[in-house]
């Protein structure tokens, strides 16, 4: 998929999901995203979506997906895709497996190679780079 297209796709899904959150009570923001109301980060091929661990916001990312897979026939990879939960969330451990079917993942995670560990490279650094994106992203389409 060319990058121009992924972008749209994507820009697609945020708003499904989007919409799902302002619509469903139910939704709860992970606790360092919740201030700017970040939900997903989507890159390169990737998207990573963030919410905190309870069946009802990982619900909602399974509706949206299926939504999302209904609509434009691409469909979230089960082999390669995977869920990360905190050491806090271990009780719902297998509930949320089981919602959303990916394979547990774990830790440092790598992209595009390199390992990726969130106390290396502070959260909001991302957030605010990803903002800027967006917004230059917005500006650009006008």
């Amino acid at each position: 998929m060319s990058p121009f297209l992924f972008v749209l796709v994507m820009e697609v899904l945020t708003l499904m999901l989007q919409h799902r959150i302002e619509q469903n009570g139910g939704f709860s923001y992970h606790w360092r995203c919740e201030a700017i109301q970040l939900f997903q980060l989507s890159f390169a091929d990737d998207l990573l979506l963030f919410s905190k661990a309870d069946p009802s916001s990982i619900q909602l990312f399974k509706d949206g997906l299926t939504d999302f897979a209904e609509l434009s026939g691409l469909q979230a990879n089960l082999q390669k895709s995977h869920l990360i939960l905190s050491r806090s969330a271990a009780t719902y451990r297998d509930t949320l497996l089981g919602i959303l079917d990916f394979q547990e993942g774990h830790l440092p995670l790598r992209y595009l190679g390199l390992p990726y560990w969130p106390r290396d490279y502070p959260f909001l650094t991302v957030s605010r780079s990803y903002i800027r994106l967006r917004l230059v992203l917005r500006v650009g389409r006008v």
